[in-house]
């Protein structure tokens, strides 16, 4: 079964909650957040932009919370 558009939104929703929950750790844990969040979000858009070739890694990010 292909990834769909419910699932990447899905995903990046979890990201951004991992990172939003960051806000009440120390600030070294806060930083390995945001670090392993930003990681994993590049490793999963590479899988599904091999998944859907219209993947919109940049919407992703964003949607992972993530700024331009």
């Amino acid at each position: 079964m292909a990834m769909t558009r419910k699932h990447y939104r899905e995903v990046a929703e979890i990201i951004r909650a991992e990172r939003e929950a960051a806000g009440f750790f120390t600030e070294d844990m806060m930083s390995a957040v945001l670090v392993s969040t930003f990681v994993m979000a590049g490793k999963l858009a590479v899988m599904f932009a091999h998944d859907n070739p219209y993947f919109d890694r940049g919407r992703f990010f964003e949607a992972c919370g993530f700024d331009k």
